[in-house]
């Protein structure tokens, strides 16, 4: 597999949750984009509920998504920096205002390619949504414009298909896991156990995801 082993899956995770241990500020963003989307999914169920007004729909759909990948870009440049030293929100903010769009456009094209996979049938979307799943990290990390991005990110899983998506796997049984057991929570701390959760969810996955490319990276280097 390219020089990967299945038990270094492990490892990736660990290193990610020890990335925001060592680095609470990664917290940050993440926390400012639960807070935000939280406020935005409330206006645009309140805009579902009574007649619906759609120019209020689409802007609320849309500043979520902006919101997201814009976190998403953040994050991805504060984990690459935790790895190298120390994660700087500053520098990972001014990184944005360049990267958002391409990143848009990128994340436009890779759910349409995911979208056609799954109507044909559910195994072509699964494929098209790992063999990209670095996308976005060598747009923001590596400086690819979005047409080489996919490329490069395409031949990045040439032989390593089943090792990233049983890293995928691994991260959504540990998600369920969280979930049940906030479940069984008195209510009264389902909202704040609900909260850390996607606060952590947010940020371990796209630090493990940043580990995981890093990782892979080195093996091509090599």
């Amino acid at each position: 597999m390219n020089g990967l082993k299945f038990a270094q899956l492990g490892d990736v995770i660990k290193r990610g949750f020890d990335l925001l241990l060592a680095n609470p500020v990664i917290f940050l963003p993440a926390a400012i984009s639960v807070l935000v989307q939280g406020y935005l999914s409330s206006r645009l169920l309140g805009a579902t509920l009574g007649p619906v007004v759609w120019p209020e729909l689409i802007l609320y759909l849309g500043l979520m998504i902006l919101l997201s990948l814009l976190g998403a870009v953040i994050l991805i440049k504060m984990s690459r920096d935790a790895l190298a030293g120390k994660a700087d929100l500053g520098v990972a903010m001014s990184l944005s205002a360049s990267k958002l769009l391409p990143v848009a456009g990128a994340g436009l094209l890779y759910m349409a390619a995911i979208i056609v996979g799954g109507l044909l049938f559910v195994v072509p979307g699964l494929i098209i949504a790992v063999k990209l799943m670095f996308l976005f990290h060598l747009i923001v990390l590596e400086d690819y414009g979005v047409t080489e991005a996919f490329s490069v990110a395409w031949k990045m899983i040439d032989g390593r298909w089943w090792w990233v998506l049983a890293l995928l796997v691994i991260g959504s049984l540990l998600t369920g896991l969280a979930s049940t057991a906030i479940a069984f929570l008195p209510t009264g701390m389902q909202v704040v156990a609900k909260l850390t959760y996607d606060l952590f969810y947010q940020s371990l996955g796209v630090t493990a995801l940043t580990c995981a490319f890093v990782l892979l990276r080195e093996i091509d280097a090599q």
